[in-house]
């Protein structure tokens, strides 16, 4: 998913994407939130099959 606008940063990980980074580590996953130059936020979620 990636956001055009504002954006968010990884220091304002919480609520749900705090709820998400918890989700895909109980699943051994991998969860980034990544600030995108110059607006907008990229959020990777994955899980092995």
């Amino acid at each position: 998913m990636t956001d055009d606008g504002v954006g968010i940063g990884a220091a304002d990980e919480r609520g749900g994407l705090a709820n998400m980074r918890r989700r895909a580590t109980r699943l051994s996953g991998d969860f980034t939130v990544t600030p995108t130059a110059p607006h907008g936020t990229t959020v990777r979620w994955s899980v092995p099959l």
